[in-house]
């Protein structure tokens, strides 16, 4: 089995002090050790005694970087349920057969697809984010191949398939804002209720993040809080400067949005003065050691921070506790339940109760007697009994697109400075998905934001939340490419805007593909869903608004979300509470219905609104001045790095680190790049302690990556934040020259697609306070 050396803090800062950190000073006698995380492995080993067929599962392995440190937990819960099969009986008289299938930098699990099918793989389980997984259905109808995705949580994923090639018991996440949102809603009722409160989103500024708190964002607003949302780079480190803009907020309750980082957030805002009651933390925060990480030696200086999850039941968090205290926990639910789910579905087949494993996939899970363990399950199957496995995760349920039709939320708490559970509860996924035009409205509004700052027209923040800011950046865009300016989108700006993207261009298309879905599931569209927006797209929009009785602006605006949340409200419920206590401590649990007297819906005017496209005002003109179109021919920060040889060294560290992954997407970023030559002034053996401490390097690399795009003419005497969250230092000489954290600019603005490069004679010294704990 193959392993990875990680080598801890104490390591990193014995030798990094002495050849990197000028600016440490003494010794530090933490003693020097080591743990060994191991990756997913090659095979299993067969100690089961079965000597049956056995099922062959392949697992797509994320890419080094963000995505294969979050995969940790899934790799843990996918051992637990080849222990339990093979202990219950095994499946098909024989052993669990899984085959860790590795993506390799620079690539998505989708890649690896047809050598898991050539290796013998008979189904799998990846990929583990949403866009690999939507990228892979292509391969997997292809292949005629199954797959079961455990994180990937894109809402409509899994729209749009003629047969049931991927299916996931990860929730959407719509469903969990959806959840989430009520819950704060409950608890703002039992403080004061009908107050504006503020509630802030700390959110991590990856996908999960993106998507999840920004839905959760614009689903309060929808009911009548006041939201704000604080984004991050998902690679920071230390979290003050996050913490004072949480703070200037005035928040009444602040809502965590973070994986692995979370305990050094929670750490800073708890700092800043925010009351640990205050605060609620996300699937991430269900880690044992989150209140010791936030708090050091005084953990229950956190008792009161609740957290709100989909873990799985008590009996499984626990299990994953004992084996490993440390160890991630997010995620490691679903990806049990998919071994399961797979090896049962594989019996049903055998025993031809299924024609095919699509169709097994939803017979073992809903519908019969009903078991919870592998055993139990395979026991009743063999007994030619229809059953109902009802796993860790919640219900699951799996519809005839391949999602799971109810959800388990878990809610815990900290008490003397432990993680507590309150309350498991399970909700009926249809509840849920009433409320998907807020997900799916702020979906639209944050890839708007992205590509509109991406070509230099908006300076907000991305939080989908429409805005006057964002109406005047549309407004100034659609000037600078000779469309009029209304501040309104149609299909001529959505054409102009995907031509100045370039490559960047598929931003604006899995947003648009939501709202034609959308569209379409409420019966106002009939047109293809393929991500363009068309002015069938407009008039379909138009037509909702027409039935809901608001003006027909033709976007999803503010007036269009606020009446379709009312109109989801006045449909009722069918939430169903599992277990008893409150959901978020403090609060009384809501209600397992909504009264059909709530807010009725609004009756349409009697007359025809007017079918102009133009606001009421003419949008507020930018501030700043319109800038050029990105040049198209320009390749991205990382492709146009690589095509440089004397940045090798520094490439080879990115692409140790996972950074390949940072460095492609939209952006833009500003990148200090240190020279071969800069590398080589490091003492011998730097850069191998480097590659052996993934953390560290990853704050190092970091720490030389700004956000914007800052050529020379914008560099100024102050102080950057880097996405590592530190400060690193800008000089201005007297005949202009530029130093940057004590390393001279030696070659400036190197141009990419989604940002600027600038060489440096140095290596920038890391601050110790950065150092990952």
């Amino acid at each position: 089995m193959k392993t990875k050396v990680f080598t801890r803090r104490a390591t990193a800062v014995a030798v990094l002090c002495a050849l990197v950190l000028a600016a440490c000073s003494g010794d530090d006698s933490t003693a020097v050790t080591t743990t060994t995380a191991a990756d997913a492995p090659t095979t299993t080993t067969d100690s089961s005694g079965l000597t049956g067929e056995g099922l062959a599962v392949g697992v797509l392995t994320p890419a080094p970087g963000l995505g294969a440190t979050l995969f940790q937990a899934q790799s843990r819960g996918i051992s637990f349920a080849t222990d339990d099969i093979d202990g219950g009986g095994g499946v098909l008289e024989g052993p669990l057969g899984v085959t860790s299938f590795d993506t390799p930098l620079g690539s998505n699990e989708a890649d690896v697809i047809d050598a898991a099918v050539e290796g013998g793989s008979r189904v799998l389980i990846g990929p583990a984010g949403s866009t690999a997984a939507r990228e892979a259905i292509p391969a997997l109808v292809r292949l005629n191949t199954l797959t079961c995705s455990a994180s990937a949580t894109l809402p409509n994923l899994t729209y749009g398939q003629e047969q049931l090639n991927l299916f996931r018991t990860a929730l959407p996440a719509d469903a969990l804002s959806a959840y989430v949102a009520d819950q704060i809603v409950a608890r703002r009722d039992a403080e004061a209720k009908d107050a504006a409160w503020n509630v802030t989103i700390v959110a991590r500024g990856d996908d999960y993040g993106l998507s999840l708190g920004n839905g959760l964002a614009v689903s309060l607003k929808a009911r009548g809080l006041n939201p704000s949302v604080v984004g991050y780079n998902a690679r920071r480190v230390t979290f003050e400067g996050t913490a004072q803009e949480v703070v200037a907020t005035n928040p009444n309750l602040t809502v965590l949005v973070s994986y692995e980082e979370g305990g050094n957030l929670l750490s800073a805002l708890l700092s800043a003065g925010l009351p640990p009651a205050s605060m609620i933390g996300l699937d991430g925060f269900f880690a044992p050691r989150v209140a010791s990480i936030a708090a050091g030696s005084n953990p229950a200086s956190v008792d009161g921070f609740a957290v709100i999850g989909t873990t799985g039941n008590r009996a499984f968090l626990q299990r994953l506790i004992e084996d490993d205290s440390n160890g991630q926990v997010a995620f490691a639910a679903q990806a049990y339940d998919c071994a399961i789910v797979l090896a049962l579905a594989a019996q049903e087949v055998e025993s031809a109760k299924a024609s095919t494993l699509a169709l097994a996939i939803r017979t073992v899970t809903a519908g019969g007697v009903k078991c919870t363990t592998y055993a139990d399950c395979l026991s009743k199957l063999r007994a030619d009994e229809d059953i109902d496995y009802d796993g860790v995760s919640g219900l699951l349920a799996i519809d005839d697109r391949g999602d799971p039709t109810s959800a388990r939320f878990t809610t815990g708490v900290i008490k003397g400075g432990q993680l507590t559970e309150v309350s498991s509860t399970d909700i009926d996924f249809a509840d849920l998905r009433r409320q998907q035009e807020a997900f799916i409205t702020a979906n639209f509004i944050t890839q708007l934001q992205q590509a509109l700052r991406f070509l230099g027209f908006f300076n907000g923040p991305i939080d989908g939340i429409e805005s006057p800011e964002l109406t005047a950046a549309l407004a100034a865009f659609q000037a600078s490419v000779g469309l009029p300016a209304t501040g309104i989108y149609d299909a001529a700006t959505d054409a102009a805007l995907r031509a100045a993207l370039g490559d960047y261009a598929y931003l604006l298309s899995s947003s648009t593909e939501g709202i034609q879905q959308l569209l379409t599931d409420l019966g106002f569209y009939t047109g293809p869903i393929d991500g363009i927006w068309s002015e069938e797209v407009t008039a379909a929009m138009r037509a909702l608004q027409r039935e809901l009785g608001v003006p027909e602006t033709g976007v999803p605006d503010a007036a269009t979300l606020q009446a379709a949340y009312e109109r989801g409200l006045a449909t009722g419920s069918t939430t169903t509470t599992t277990a008893p206590g409150t959901t978020v401590p403090g609060t009384a649990a809501p209600a397992t219905t909504v009264p059909a007297t709530t807010v009725p819906v609004t009756n349409p005017p009697a007359t025809t609104p007017p079918a102009t496209l133009p606001p009421e005002t003419t949008p507020p003109a930018p501030e700043t001045t319109v800038p050029e179109p990105p040049v198209q021919d320009l390749e991205d920060l990382f492709t146009t790095l690589n095509a440089l040889p004397q940045y090798s060294t520094f490439v080879e560290l990115l692409r140790a680190a996972g950074f390949t992954e940072d460095t492609v997407v939209i952006g833009p970023f500003t990148v200090f790049a240190p020279t071969n030559d800069a590398f080589d002034l490091l003492p011998a053996g730097t850069l191998d302690t480097l590659k052996a401490d993934p953390a560290t390097l990853a704050a190092l690399l970091a720490y030389h990556i700004v956000e914007g795009k800052l050529p020379s003419t914008a560099l100024v005497a102050g102080d950057l934040e880097t996405i590592n969250g530190a400060l690193v230092k800008v000089e201005i000489d007297g005949t202009g020259g530029v130093t940057v954290g004590g390393a001279k600019v030696t070659e400036a603005d190197i141009k990419a697609s989604n940002g600027v490069i600038h060489g440096i004679a140095k290596v920038f010294t890391l601050p110790v306070s950065t150092l990952p704990a």
